[in-house]
C-alpha cells in the first residue's frame, strides 16, 4: 500500500459541500514524480467545476503504507498542476496522470 496515495477533494457550490475520494498512486520517471490515476476522474474533477463547485480543499491521503511516515493527509493544491488524460487521444484508454513539484 506504499504507493497508493488516494486524493481528496472538498468541493463547495453556494450551500453545498461535497467530499469525493480518488484512487491514485505514485509514480516517478526520471526524477518527475506523477500521481497516476484514471482519465474519467480528472474528467468528473473538471466537470465539478464547469457545474460551478470549486475546490475548497485536496490532499493527499499518503498515510496507507506499513510504518508510513504521514500520520495526517498532505495538503496538495490540485489547481497548480496541469493533469493530462490519455482517453483525450484515444477512448480505449483511461489513464490520466497528475504531475508532482
Amino acid at each position: 500500500m506504499k504507493h497508493i496515495v488516494p486524493i481528496a477533494f472538498t468541493f463547495s457550490k453556494e450551500n453545498q459541500i461535497v467530499e469525493k475520494i480518488f484512487t491514485a498512486f505514485v509514480l516517478s520517471v526520471k526524477n518527475q514524480w506523477f500521481l497516476i490515476t484514471a482519465g474519467h476522474i480528472l474528467k468528473e474533477i473538471n466537470n465539478s467545476k464547469q457545474d460551478g463547485f470549486r475546490i475548497v480543499k485536496s490532499v493527499l491521503i499518503d498515510c496507507l503504507g506499513q510504518n508510513s511516515p504521514h500520520k495526517v493527509p498532505i495538503p496538495f493544491v490540485y489547481e497548480n498542476t496541469v493533469p493530462i488524460s490519455l482517453n483525450q487521444f484515444q477512448d480505449e484508454l483511461d489513464i490520466g496522470f497528475i504531475p508532482l513539484s
